[in-house]
């Protein structure tokens, strides 16, 4: 585990394995919220070369508006049809929230591609896998989705007055041609498509089914579905493109938590009975969810719900989109992310510890004490093993969560275990047998006092004058 300082406290992170230059790509966000704090507002990009060395870092300054999360998304800024975009490469952008607005960065160049303003405060965006639609969720219950669509940002040049007879002038005339081809599409506009209506609370988060381009060749057969979570209890999934809820789940928790707080009146009872699910995650298929509820104070519980198969639905008529599949106690959790693999998840909790949970059986995997504060945001290795180019400085080991924290900690994780390699195992062995010989010079010498087990006798013999064989004759 290494720890790093950050120049203020953090409150949103995110992890991208940009796969062409076998990079990892960090973006985090965060700062003092007033200008009065004198601590600054900003969002910044890290790009990490293979052995884990940073070589790149930008810095986005979000001026007095404070940015409250970051998720990153792989996309042709919405070309759709308009230019071949197989001869583009795509685009790493980054989704920030920031107040009322969404904002689009490069996450190469850290320039605004794109800007949504909302009616209501923004808590999470998430952007579809294709990189087509995005998702924004909002205080008050409410989410939308967009499309995006690209617009070229920078006109052909104008016409040379050159005449092709003139001396370079084909050439001239060649490369004004292939600029005016060349039409950079850049800007990104935000073009309207559902309001997804069902929550009665904020909602908290919101992410895309990773496989979720289902359905035919033509975009009316296509669907993208989505998962959300809020403060009113439930987690529900929709398909984008109509808002349609397509499923609904009751997250609870038991009532020995319900009633752990004192209930002096009549609105702390019914805040004690109030159930918030403040996460929300797919598993890499799209086949599971994993929710995190909990009660306005307390302890948190992880949820399993299993997405129900067209034969399950055959064999038994009415069942609901989803079952539970577990539903197990953790410490409070303030953060959650699943890894790449699908087979692990990474929480962080209010006391500051990060946790990894096994996706199959529920148990806990490892502990960190970490930070000293609450994590506020986790992103688990979102590569598989062999391709994860995060590793730990001058090691061999693979980073398998960053966690980030308003104590302006940023933690790089790993589960696996050093290998011991011939030079060490040496090391080891020489310091062992450098022990035994220091253990049994000390007995030899005070035999008598360690044998009769008398502390007091035992450390004045070893801490007292040197022995004779130190000192062969007096000193001058």
């Amino acid at each position: 585990m290494e720890i790093t300082q950050t120049t203020f406290p953090v409150f949103g992170l995110t992890w991208h394995e940009h796969s062409p230059d076998r990079t990892s790509i960090l973006a985090y966000c965060g700062g003092g919220g007033s200008a009065k704090t004198g601590v600054h507002n900003s969002i910044l990009v890290s790009h990490y070369a293979f052995g884990g060395e940073l070589c790149m870092r930008l810095t986005i300054d979000t001026l007095e508006a404070l940015c409250v999360h970051v998720s990153f998304g792989v996309t042709y800024l919405g070309h759709d049809g308009v230019v071949d975009v197989s001869q583009f490469p795509k685009e790493v952008v980054v989704l920030a929230c920031v107040g009322k607005e969404l904002r689009l960065y490069s996450a190469f160049e850290g320039r605004l591609l794109g800007k949504l303003e909302c009616k209501d405060m923004i808590n999470s965006a998430a952007m579809s896998c294709d990189g087509t639609l995005v998702a924004v969720a909002c205080e008050g219950g409410m989410l939308y989705t967009y499309k995006l669509n690209g617009l070229p940002c920078n006109p052909p040049p104008p016409a040379s007055s050159s005449s092709p007879n003139d001396e370079g002038g084909e050439e001239k005339k060649e490369e004004e041609t292939a600029m005016e081809d060349k039409v950079v599409y850049a800007v990104t506009e935000f073009l309207p498509l559902a309001e997804l209506k069902g929550h009665e609370k904020d909602v908290c988060s919101v992410a895309f089914r990773p496989t979720s381009h289902i359905g035919g060749k033509d975009d009316a057969d296509t669907k993208y579905l989505l998962a959300s979570s809020a403060k009113d209890g439930t987690c529900r999934e929709w398909e984008a493109t109509s808002g349609k809820c397509v499923a609904m789940m009751a997250c609870t928790i038991p009532d020995s938590e319900k009633q752990q707080q004192p209930k002096k009146n009549a609105r702390a009872a019914m805040l004690n009975k109030q159930v918030l699910v403040r996460g929300v995650a797919y598993s890499p298929c799209g086949n599971f969810l994993y929710t995190i509820a909990s009660g306005r104070r307390g302890k948190a519980f992880l949820g399993k719900w299993q997405r129900v198969t067209e034969t399950q639905k055959q064999q038994q008529k009415q069942l609901p989109p989803f079952l539970p599949w577990d539903n197990s106690c953790v410490s409070p959790v303030s953060a959650m992310s699943i890894n790449k693999d699908g087979t692990v998840l990474a929480l962080g909790n209010v006391e500051g510890e990060v946790l990894f949970i096994g996706v199959e059986d529920g148990n806990r995997i490892k502990s960190f004490s970490v930070h000293d504060l609450p994590v506020t945001c986790i992103s688990a290795r979102p590569a598989n093993l062999q391709y994860t180019s995060l590793r730990s400085k001058g090691k061999k080991l693979v980073i398998d969560a960053v966690s980030v924290s308003a104590d302006n900690k940023m933690s790089f994780i790993t589960l696996q275990k050093e290998r011991t390699t011939l030079f060490g195992f040496i090391r080891g062995l020489f310091k062992i047998i450098v022990l035994i010989a220091i253990m049994k010079y000390c007995f030899d010498e005070c035999e008598e006092e360690i044998m009769s087990f008398d502390v007091g006798a035992a450390k004045h013999c070893l801490v007292g004058s040197p022995p004779g064989f130190v000192l062969e004759g007096p000193l001058h």
